[in-house]
């Protein structure tokens, strides 16, 4: 059974950093870690704090960095052996048409918790975007990291 990676500290974590999760110190040499990238996934919400964003969905874009541990090279070519992209996108698709959100912060929390309740899952990054705020911005929105705690 692989050794459970334990990260040295949260707060050794650089939020500004470019470098986010792929930087993280463990104090396992031989773990090694698989990204799985989920990017630009555009979806209806209902988010927001106006009256006008409470009467109507609106589009918001995540972004996800999952941090997965691997169980050594992949051997047989299976779904198995990975973490399953397809399950954690409908997933995100069903906590974001549930209810109504407040905050783009919240979103991200939701599905921070949502993505390390799988066993496999050491840290993710979130980036929720809301797309049609300002006509003189692309997008306003929050990025988050989170870690899983041993």
């Amino acid at each position: 059974m692989p050794q459970r990676v334990k990260f040295a500290s949260f707060n050794k974590v650089d939020m500004n950093s470019t470098k986010k999760i792929h930087n993280l110190v463990t104090r396992s040499s031989s773990h090694t870690t698989r990204h799985v990238l989920i990017n630009d996934l555009i979806l209806p919400a209902r988010i927001g704090i106006h009256k006008h964003e409470k009467e109507r969905p609106q589009r918001v874009r995540v972004n996800l960095d999952i941090s997965v541990a691997e169980n050594g090279p992949i051997e047989k070519d299976h779904i198995s052996e990975v973490l399953n992209y397809e399950e954690i996108v409908e997933a995100v698709e069903v906590l974001v048409s549930e209810d109504h959100i407040n905050l783009v912060e919240t979103l991200a929390e939701k599905i921070s918790v949502l993505c390390l309740s799988y066993e496999r899952v050491d840290a993710v990054i979130v980036r929720v975007e809301k797309l049609d705020v300002f006509k003189q911005a692309a997008s306003v929105g929050v990025e988050i990291n989170r870690i899983r705690q041993l």
